[in-house]
């Protein structure tokens, strides 16, 4: 399998932003994806290894990040700034990337309204052994949620006070094909979401647009 997983790690951060307080070792990484909600506009995101990020086009308030032939130490935090951004992160390290990793990218806006899951836009990759991310912010307290498709159990932060919730997942192709994952939880809420395939070898970039 061309895409290793290294570690994974989430934290609210606060009103302003801020930086994780538990430091992750991701020895090994040259990949990161990270996946920040937030209320207010997010200024910048950097990391203790220095590494230069690339902001996915992304919703009002999620964030999706990557950087790829990343620099990955035993001890990394991650800083968000902002203000009034009340915000969380989750972070994935794997092994594998290639300096012209992304392959295809979808993003989408469900709410208004009373959603209890969001159906990511499909995306298939160009190639096989692609991984392909997916995330969602989520205004709900739920101590559960879950992902079809095979994608992995999402990590994620539900929603605490102000700070949005977030969920992550991840799904490694050996051979390409179409992925359109559902994430599901309780409680209702407005959410939004984006997902992400990564080359394990380079590629171009394509952009779908939200559903109708």
């Amino acid at each position: 399998m061309p895409w290793t997983f290294k570690n994974g790690w989430g934290e609210y951060l606060g009103v302003d932003g801020g930086t994780n307080v538990v430091p992750v070792d991701m020895t090994g990484a040259d990949f990161f994806a990270v996946l920040v909600p937030h209320v207010g506009t997010v200024d910048s995101l950097t990391d203790s290894a220095s590494n230069i990020y690339t902001k996915i086009t992304g919703q009002s308030e999620l964030d999706f990040y990557y950087v790829t032939n990343a620099t990955a130490a035993a001890n990394m935090t991650w800083t968000v700034t902002g203000t009034s951004v009340y915000c969380s992160f989750i972070v994935f390290g794997y092994a594998g990337s290639s300096s012209s990793s992304l392959d295809a990218e979808t993003n989408l806006y469900t709410g208004p309204g009373s959603d209890t899951s969001i159906q990511m836009l499909p995306i298939t990759p160009s190639e096989n052994n692609c991984l392909v991310i997916a995330g969602v912010r989520f205004t709900s307290t739920t101590d559960v949620v879950t992902i079809d498709q095979s994608f992995s159990s999402p990590a994620f932060l539900p929603l605490s006070g102000a700070i949005l919730g977030v969920a992550m997942s991840a799904l490694t192709q050996t051979t390409a094909a179409t992925v359109d994952p559902t994430f599901s939880w309780t409680g209702l809420n407005v959410s939004q979401g984006a997902m992400a395939a990564f080359r394990f070898s380079g590629g171009t970039r394509i952009i779908f647009g939200r559903p109708a």
